[in-house]
Parts: structure tokens; sequence; C-alpha cells
């Protein structure tokens, strides 16, 4: 089932080169998308190491960046966000650790793509309003074509879940919710008693979805 429409897709052949509007591009594992600078290895923060999967393929939501200029009065362009790939219709911060179709290319989320202070020197820009919204850094998993108006396919994930009755003893035991709700502690699951220099006990739920962030309570 289809839950989003890539809106346009832009690459830049090297570092702080303007992005380029393109109509459709190639997805390759292990080196991002054909044509870009990344793909090259000529990207800003590449540094001559072993490529990495959270620079291979980024995305930012149309949505966000109209909620940008009208909630802080900043227009960015898509090009000049400097990611690859626009979309409508889909959440991308849920699909950290999540695999998904665009178009003929499968990829998986690695992590949100936070806006940095590389990205508010080139565009003169307060970009504060993309703080948790600046997109989804990805892997791409399958070679394939994406083409501007491709569907975005999100498979069913697979992970495990806590039930309700798990979390409200979580929270009885005074720790806090989990990082965006219930619905975002899901897996895979580690959960054990581990002791701390203080001697005190904690339950750790670790949960995919919010690098770093660990759900704990004390016991």
């Amino acid at each position: 089932m289809s839950e989003g429409t890539v809106v346009a897709i832009h690459i830049a052949s090297a570092s702080l080169e303007a992005m380029r509007p393109v109509e459709s591009v190639r997805a390759v594992p292990g080196a991002g998308l054909a044509g870009d600078r990344y793909f090259d290895n000529k990207g800003t923060f590449f540094r001559d190491e072993k490529p990495r999967a959270d620079k291979e393929v980024t995305l930012i939501e149309q949505e966000a960046l109209d909620a940008l200029q009208r909630e802080y009065n900043i227009e960015l362009l898509p090009h000049e966000s400097r990611r690859n790939l626009m979309t409508s219709g889909v959440s991308l911060n849920h699909l950290v650790g999540r695999e998904f179709n665009v178009g003929g290319a499968r990829l998986k989320g690695i992590r949100l793509c936070e806006p940095c202070g590389h990205l508010e020197r080139i565009t003169a820009r307060n970009l504060k309003g993309l703080v948790h919204r600046g997109g989804l850094r990805a892997q791409v998993l399958n070679e394939g074509e994406i083409r501007v108006g491709d569907p975005i396919v999100v498979h069913p994930s697979t992970a495990k879940r806590f039930s309700p009755d798990f979390l409200a003893f979580v929270k009885a035991l005074g720790g806090p919710d989990c990082p965006g709700g219930p619905a975002h502690c899901s897996g895979p699951i580690g959960l054990r008693k581990s002791a701390r220099p203080s001697g005190r006990v904690f339950l750790e739920q670790r949960t995919q979805g919010f690098e770093g962030n660990t759900c704990s309570s004390e016991l």
C-alpha cells in the first residue's frame, strides 16, 4: 500500500555545488544515488573512510518545508535543503529502522537527518524550525530507478511491541514515557537489568527509531 510520493529529486556532483533537479536517478547499494556527490565520495562530510550507509540517500518532507515557512516565516526551497528526495504524504521520522520501496529501489531508514551548522551557513538561515523534522538518512538495499511521482511503499514492521500493560508497569515505577509515545517503543527489544555504579538497578528498554534514546526506569 502506497504511503507517500516522491515530489522532487535533487543531486549535486560536488561538495558545495548547487543541487540540481532531475526527473530520475539510479539508487545503488553501498554507493547511493548515481551522479550525487556522495556516490563519488566528494561530499562535504566524506573523510576517506569506508562508505557509510547513512550517507547514501537523504529525504525530507514537503510538509516540513511548508511548516518552516508557516511557523517561522523562513522559506527554504527543496534544492536548498540539500536533501536528495523530497516526499509528500509519509512521515519520515517513523521510517527509522524500517524498510520501504521508493519506485524501483528498496531503502532502509538509518537515522534522522537533523539540520546542522554547515547547512545554516550555506543557506544563511536559522533552521531551528527543522529540528526533528529535517528529514531521514537512508541506505540503499536493492538497486533500482527512482522517478519523480513514484510511490513510497512502507513494508510492515516485524518488530515486537511492548504491551500496554508493560508500558503501564514501567510508568508506575516512575519512569518516563518512551520517546514519541508507546507506538514508538518497538523492537528489536533488549530488556535487561543492569547494575550501575550507584548500586541501583535499572530496567532498560532499548528501542529503534530514536537514535541514542533509552527508556529507563529505576527499580
